[in-house]
């Protein structure tokens, strides 16, 4: 009966020591086409300044961004350590943002993480973003003639490399 005892409590010790995954090792979502009313075309450059910062961005990594939020928001599910997409329905700096009438200031306004040539994922240690994000207004139900999901494109924000996150329009 002791070496069953013995035998037990070292393979539960040995359960224990097994190495886990790193928060940023995600399945990514299934990427399905969507309609992205009045962003910009894939060709397009779209340039976040602010003093002398400055960031810029194709058309294709906006309606990318947009493509994957909508994605995680059909699976339930986020990224990062502010749990993206997030809602984006109130204006709480001192520098309002402001968005055309096609995104009103409801749960259904949504921010999400902007990456050069990729979709934000996470980051290292699922916390690391960068200064800007894009704004779209997504109803899940929603759709467009071809059945894709449809979201209104409201802009680009940027924190310009501020520490203390006040975000400001492009």
């Amino acid at each position: 009966m002791k070496f069953s005892i013995i035998a037990f409590l070292s393979l539960a010790g040995s359960i224990v020591a097994l190495p886990t995954a790193p928060l940023e090792a995600r399945d990514n979502p299934s990427l399905a086409p969507i309609t992205l009313v009045d962003g910009p075309s894939h060709s397009d450059n779209v340039t976040c300044k602010r003093g002398s910062y400055a960031a810029s961005y194709s058309g294709e990594d906006v309606y990318e961004a947009v493509q994957y939020a909508i994605a995680l928001m059909q699976n339930g599910e986020t990224r990062g350590k502010a749990k993206y997409p997030h809602s984006l329905h109130g204006n709480s700096t001192e520098h309002p943002l402001n968005f055309p009438e096609s995104c009103p200031a409801d749960k259904s306004r949504y921010e999400y993480p902007l990456e050069k040539g990729s979709y934000y994922n996470g980051g290292p240690k699922n916390q690391t973003t960068g200064n800007e994000r894009v704004v779209f207004y997504h109803k899940d139900d929603e759709i467009d003639t071809q059945n894709h999901p449809k979201a209104y494109f409201c802009g680009l924000i940027t924190s310009g490399g501020k520490k203390n996150g006040e975000f400001r329009n492009c």
